[in-house]
């Protein structure tokens, strides 16, 4: 969680300048999707989303984290290519960016602002929630196979990924595990006790901040202690 006694006016103000600019790179992208689409435009838009969340949860909007959070489970169906780009999907991504807009905007005078946004989750939600949960269980299943019996292979370097949300871990798995060997955690509890048991092995540690039981920060400063991986 964000330390209140530091979030000063310039932190603020900072996210403002910050989020406003990633969010006109969001509305240019989404313009030009109707003429073409691109993995590039896809990895983007994910990449955009991704910032926006952990800057506001470094600055306590959790309500604008998660919000975001939910347009990121969308995008991951694109990417997935369990949905398609639609007219009515680009115009759902442009009110959403409307509304994050405004949000931003006030965030420096009014922190706990939190514009209307029934109308964009029942969107989500009579959409694409039973999407997202069956995406969601695919990719632990995933996950899960892949870490079922972990083999350290040596001529290989290997990872340890600290991350809870399940389809970040799937994605992760998907584009490293052909070059890497992968050993997965979903917390930084977990991510000790993972290190400990592979550290003889263990080349490169990715670590999300912001987790359950123990965030990425507590478990880098307890490695450190010990190590300088």
């Amino acid at each position: 969680m964000a330390d209140e006694s530091l979030l000063t006016k310039e932190v603020f103000e900072s996210f403002q300048e910050e989020s406003g600019e990633l969010l006109d790179k969001w509305s240019s992208i989404c313009l030009s999707l109707e003429q073409s689409l691109t993995r590039d435009d896809i990895d983007s838009l994910f990449r955009i989303l991704h910032t926006l969340k952990g800057n506001a949860q470094c600055v306590g909007l959790n309500d604008y984290a998660h919000f975001v959070h939910r347009l990121e489970e969308v995008m991951y169906l694109i990417r997935d290519k369990k949905i398609e780009i639609s007219s009515e999907l680009i115009s759902f991504f442009l009110s959403a960016q409307e509304r994050l807009q405004a949000w931003t905007d006030e965030v420096v005078d009014q922190p706990g602002f939190t514009p209307p946004l029934e109308d964009l989750t029942s969107f989500i939600d009579s959409n694409y929630s039973k999407s997202i949960e069956k995406s969601k269980v695919k990719s632990k299943k995933t996950v899960e196979t892949q870490q079922k019996q972990i083999v350290i292979d040596s001529s290989r370097k290997t990872i340890l990924i600290v991350e809870d949300e399940i389809m970040v871990q799937s994605l992760l798995c998907a584009t490293l595990q052909s070059h890497y060997n992968l050993v997965i955690a979903n917390d930084g509890l977990q991510g000790l006790k993972k290190y400990y048991q592979y550290k003889d092995s263990i080349n490169l540690i990715v670590t999300d901040i912001f987790m359950p039981k123990m965030d990425g920060i507590q478990m880098v400063k307890s490695i450190r202690e010990k190590s300088q991986i």
